[in-house]
Protein backbone atom coordinates (compact mmCIF):
# COMPACT_ATOMS: atom_id res chain seq x y z
CA UNK A 1 0.00 0.00 0.00
CA UNK A 2 2.37 2.30 1.29
CA UNK A 3 4.55 1.71 -2.19
CA UNK A 4 1.57 2.57 -4.19
CA UNK A 5 0.99 5.59 -2.55
CA UNK A 6 4.55 6.57 -3.25
CA UNK A 7 4.21 5.57 -7.37
CA UNK A 8 0.78 7.56 -7.48
CA UNK A 9 2.60 10.50 -5.93
CA UNK A 10 5.63 10.58 -7.79
CA UNK A 11 3.75 9.96 -11.14
CA UNK A 12 1.54 12.77 -9.78
CA UNK A 13 4.82 15.29 -9.49
CA UNK A 14 5.60 13.88 -13.37
CA UNK A 15 2.51 15.03 -14.40
CA UNK A 16 2.45 18.27 -12.71
CA UNK A 17 6.31 18.78 -13.93
CA UNK A 18 5.03 17.97 -17.55
CA UNK A 19 2.24 19.97 -17.84
CA UNK A 20 4.56 23.34 -16.26
CA UNK A 21 7.07 22.63 -18.86
CA UNK A 22 4.12 22.51 -21.75
CA UNK A 23 2.75 25.71 -20.22
CA UNK A 24 4.80 28.19 -18.98
CA UNK A 25 5.03 32.02 -18.51
CA UNK A 26 7.67 33.68 -20.79
CA UNK A 27 8.19 37.34 -19.49
CA UNK A 28 7.73 40.29 -22.66
CA UNK A 29 10.38 41.97 -23.55
CA UNK A 30 10.46 46.55 -24.15
CA UNK A 31 10.49 46.03 -27.90
CA UNK A 32 7.38 42.97 -27.88
CA UNK A 33 4.93 45.49 -25.77
CA UNK A 34 6.17 48.41 -27.97
CA UNK A 35 4.73 46.21 -30.59
CA UNK A 36 1.63 45.06 -29.01
CA UNK A 37 1.04 49.01 -28.29
CA UNK A 38 1.70 49.93 -31.78
CA UNK A 39 -1.30 47.40 -33.32
CA UNK A 40 -3.57 49.55 -30.41
CA UNK A 41 -2.60 52.56 -31.41
CA UNK A 42 -3.12 51.61 -35.18
CA UNK A 43 -6.83 50.37 -34.60
CA UNK A 44 -7.53 53.70 -32.47
CA UNK A 45 -6.15 55.59 -35.71
CA UNK A 46 -8.05 53.57 -38.01
CA UNK A 47 -11.49 55.16 -36.00
CA UNK A 48 -10.81 58.00 -38.27
CA UNK A 49 -12.18 61.37 -37.47
CA UNK A 50 -13.97 61.85 -33.82
CA UNK A 51 -17.88 62.49 -34.26
CA UNK A 52 -18.89 66.06 -34.66
CA UNK A 53 -18.87 67.89 -31.16
CA UNK A 54 -16.98 64.75 -29.51
CA UNK A 55 -13.99 65.83 -27.89
CA UNK A 56 -10.65 62.58 -26.24
CA UNK A 57 -12.08 62.54 -22.57
CA UNK A 58 -10.05 59.89 -21.36
CA UNK A 59 -7.90 56.73 -22.02
CA UNK A 60 -6.40 53.60 -21.00
CA UNK A 61 -4.20 50.90 -22.30
CA UNK A 62 -3.97 47.21 -20.74
CA UNK A 63 -1.21 45.68 -22.23
CA UNK A 64 0.16 41.92 -21.93
CA UNK A 65 3.67 41.05 -19.53
CA UNK A 66 4.07 37.52 -20.23
CA UNK A 67 3.23 35.18 -22.80
CA UNK A 68 1.52 31.40 -22.17
CA UNK A 69 3.97 29.00 -23.60
CA UNK A 70 2.10 26.35 -25.06
CA UNK A 71 2.90 23.10 -27.45
CA UNK A 72 6.37 24.83 -28.71
CA UNK A 73 5.07 27.98 -29.61
CA UNK A 74 2.84 30.36 -27.42
CA UNK A 75 -0.25 31.36 -26.93
CA UNK A 76 -2.23 34.43 -28.58
CA UNK A 77 -1.90 37.24 -25.60
CA UNK A 78 -4.74 39.45 -24.76
CA UNK A 79 -4.42 43.18 -24.90
CA UNK A 80 -6.55 46.10 -24.76
CA UNK A 81 -7.63 49.85 -24.81
CA UNK A 82 -10.02 51.37 -23.87
CA UNK A 83 -11.29 55.64 -24.64
CA UNK A 84 -14.07 57.83 -23.30
CA UNK A 85 -15.65 60.30 -25.67
CA UNK A 86 -17.35 63.33 -24.92
CA UNK A 87 -20.02 64.90 -26.60
CA UNK A 88 -20.54 67.33 -23.48
CA UNK A 89 -21.44 71.34 -23.56
CA UNK A 90 -18.62 72.07 -21.04
CA UNK A 91 -15.89 72.65 -24.07
CA UNK A 92 -18.28 74.50 -25.99
CA UNK A 93 -19.16 76.65 -23.35
CA UNK A 94 -15.86 77.00 -22.70
CA UNK A 95 -14.70 78.13 -25.79
CA UNK A 96 -17.75 80.46 -26.59
CA UNK A 97 -16.97 82.26 -23.21
CA UNK A 98 -13.26 83.02 -23.80
CA UNK A 99 -14.40 84.42 -27.49
CA UNK A 100 -16.77 86.43 -25.57
CA UNK A 101 -14.77 88.07 -23.20
CA UNK A 102 -11.92 88.35 -25.68
CA UNK A 103 -14.43 90.16 -28.22
CA UNK A 104 -15.98 92.25 -24.79
CA UNK A 105 -12.36 93.05 -23.37
CA UNK A 106 -11.79 95.00 -26.32
CA UNK A 107 -15.11 97.28 -26.72
CA UNK A 108 -14.84 98.14 -22.60
CA UNK A 109 -11.14 99.41 -22.90
CA UNK A 110 -12.06 101.69 -25.76
CA UNK A 111 -15.81 102.72 -23.77
CA UNK A 112 -13.13 103.19 -20.26
CA UNK A 113 -10.91 105.35 -22.34
CA UNK A 114 -13.91 107.70 -23.51
CA UNK A 115 -15.53 107.61 -20.50
CA UNK A 116 -18.55 106.25 -21.94
CA UNK A 117 -19.98 104.70 -18.85
CA UNK A 118 -23.23 104.61 -19.72
CA UNK A 119 -22.41 102.40 -22.51
CA UNK A 120 -20.13 100.07 -20.33
CA UNK A 121 -23.18 99.43 -18.52
CA UNK A 122 -25.09 98.30 -21.71
CA UNK A 123 -22.43 96.10 -22.67
CA UNK A 124 -22.12 94.28 -19.29
CA UNK A 125 -25.89 93.54 -19.77
CA UNK A 126 -25.47 92.35 -23.34
CA UNK A 127 -22.07 90.16 -22.61
CA UNK A 128 -24.54 88.45 -19.44
CA UNK A 129 -27.10 87.65 -22.01
CA UNK A 130 -25.02 86.72 -24.74
CA UNK A 131 -23.15 84.30 -22.15
CA UNK A 132 -26.37 82.77 -21.17
CA UNK A 133 -27.67 82.27 -25.01
CA UNK A 134 -24.41 80.77 -25.87
CA UNK A 135 -24.30 78.22 -22.76
CA UNK A 136 -28.04 77.36 -23.44
CA UNK A 137 -27.13 76.50 -26.81
CA UNK A 138 -24.24 74.19 -25.87
CA UNK A 139 -26.56 72.39 -23.42
CA UNK A 140 -28.88 71.94 -26.43
CA UNK A 141 -26.44 70.41 -28.14
CA UNK A 142 -24.98 68.18 -25.81
CA UNK A 143 -25.12 64.28 -26.34
CA UNK A 144 -24.16 60.88 -24.39
CA UNK A 145 -20.67 59.86 -24.39
CA UNK A 146 -19.52 57.57 -26.50
CA UNK A 147 -17.14 54.39 -24.72
CA UNK A 148 -14.88 52.68 -27.34
CA UNK A 149 -13.09 49.26 -26.47
CA UNK A 150 -10.36 47.84 -28.43
CA UNK A 151 -9.73 43.92 -27.75
CA UNK A 152 -7.29 41.94 -29.24
CA UNK A 153 -7.15 37.73 -28.78
CA UNK A 154 -10.18 38.24 -26.34
CA UNK A 155 -11.81 34.72 -28.11
CA UNK A 156 -15.71 36.90 -28.65
CA UNK A 157 -18.37 34.37 -29.21
CA UNK A 158 -21.51 36.09 -30.29
CA UNK A 159 -24.80 35.09 -32.37
CA UNK A 160 -25.54 36.84 -35.35
CA UNK A 161 -28.99 38.59 -35.85
CA UNK A 162 -29.65 38.95 -39.16
CA UNK A 163 -31.60 42.39 -38.25
CA UNK A 164 -28.21 43.76 -36.06
CA UNK A 165 -25.62 43.68 -38.87
CA UNK A 166 -24.41 47.05 -39.18
CA UNK A 167 -22.09 46.74 -41.90
CA UNK A 168 -19.83 43.42 -42.74
CA UNK A 169 -17.04 42.22 -45.04
CA UNK A 170 -14.53 39.83 -46.17
CA UNK A 171 -12.88 39.51 -42.62
CA UNK A 172 -15.03 41.43 -40.62
CA UNK A 173 -18.57 42.26 -39.25
CA UNK A 174 -20.45 44.80 -37.19
CA UNK A 175 -23.52 44.10 -34.53
CA UNK A 176 -25.46 46.05 -32.71
CA UNK A 177 -27.15 45.41 -29.30
CA UNK A 178 -29.52 47.62 -28.23
CA UNK A 179 -29.46 48.85 -24.14
CA UNK A 180 -31.80 49.57 -21.76
CA UNK A 181 -31.09 53.50 -21.46
CA UNK A 182 -31.40 53.79 -24.85
CA UNK A 183 -27.88 53.72 -26.34
CA UNK A 184 -26.42 51.09 -28.22
CA UNK A 185 -23.62 48.89 -28.36
CA UNK A 186 -21.96 48.04 -31.67
CA UNK A 187 -19.06 45.96 -31.68
CA UNK A 188 -16.67 45.24 -35.08
CA UNK A 189 -15.22 41.68 -35.23
CA UNK A 190 -12.07 41.30 -37.09
CA UNK A 191 -10.64 38.36 -38.71
CA UNK A 192 -9.73 37.30 -41.82
CA UNK A 193 -10.06 33.77 -41.65
CA UNK A 194 -12.95 32.99 -39.06
CA UNK A 195 -15.12 36.13 -40.65
CA UNK A 196 -13.44 35.33 -44.48
CA UNK A 197 -17.17 34.94 -45.40
CA UNK A 198 -19.78 36.09 -43.12
CA UNK A 199 -22.80 35.47 -44.97
CA UNK A 200 -22.11 32.04 -44.53
CA UNK A 201 -22.66 32.50 -40.59
CA UNK A 202 -24.96 32.20 -38.09
CA UNK A 203 -22.49 32.84 -35.56
CA UNK A 204 -19.43 34.26 -34.38
CA UNK A 205 -17.08 32.37 -32.38
CA UNK A 206 -13.40 32.85 -32.28
CA UNK A 207 -12.29 31.22 -29.18
CA UNK A 208 -11.49 27.93 -31.05
CA UNK A 209 -8.42 27.99 -33.57
CA UNK A 210 -6.09 29.98 -31.47
CA UNK A 211 -2.80 27.59 -32.61
CA UNK A 212 0.29 28.11 -30.72
CA UNK A 213 2.12 30.87 -32.62
CA UNK A 214 6.08 31.25 -33.14
CA UNK A 215 6.27 35.13 -32.04
CA UNK A 216 4.93 36.47 -28.59
CA UNK A 217 3.40 39.52 -30.02
CA UNK A 218 0.82 37.28 -32.68
CA UNK A 219 -2.65 39.24 -32.90
CA UNK A 220 -5.74 36.76 -34.23
CA UNK A 221 -8.14 38.80 -34.16
CA UNK A 222 -9.48 42.11 -33.25
CA UNK A 223 -13.04 43.44 -31.48
CA UNK A 224 -13.99 47.15 -31.31
CA UNK A 225 -16.66 47.57 -29.59
CA UNK A 226 -18.69 51.10 -29.28
CA UNK A 227 -21.29 52.25 -27.02
CA UNK A 228 -23.10 55.39 -26.42
CA UNK A 229 -26.39 57.20 -28.95
CA UNK A 230 -27.30 54.89 -31.78
CA UNK A 231 -26.99 56.58 -34.79
CA UNK A 232 -23.27 57.72 -33.58
CA UNK A 233 -22.12 54.62 -32.89
CA UNK A 234 -23.39 53.20 -35.83
CA UNK A 235 -22.21 55.82 -37.98
CA UNK A 236 -19.10 55.39 -36.53
CA UNK A 237 -18.71 52.14 -37.12
CA UNK A 238 -19.46 51.61 -40.85
CA UNK A 239 -16.68 54.46 -41.13
CA UNK A 240 -14.12 52.59 -39.50
CA UNK A 241 -11.30 51.37 -41.64
CA UNK A 242 -11.53 48.01 -41.59
CA UNK A 243 -8.77 47.51 -43.68
CA UNK A 244 -6.27 48.99 -41.43
CA UNK A 245 -7.76 47.03 -38.93
CA UNK A 246 -7.61 44.14 -40.40
CA UNK A 247 -4.07 44.53 -41.49
CA UNK A 248 -3.33 44.40 -37.43
CA UNK A 249 -3.97 41.10 -38.10
CA UNK A 250 -1.35 38.55 -38.17
CA UNK A 251 -3.04 35.37 -39.22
Amino acid sequence: MVQRMRWALATAIVLVAAGAALAGETALNRQDVTVIKKKLVEVQAALGALPEGYVVNREDFNLPTDASETDGGYEPAYASASFRYDGGSEQMARKSSEELEAEYRKKMMEMQAAGDYEGLARLSQEMVKKATEAQMAADGARREPVDVEIRANGGPVATIDPDAVVCEGPGYIALRQDNYDGNATVVLYCDPVGLKDTQTLARIDLSEGRTPSKAKTTWRHVAVELTGPRDVVEAWAKSIDKAKVLAQVDR
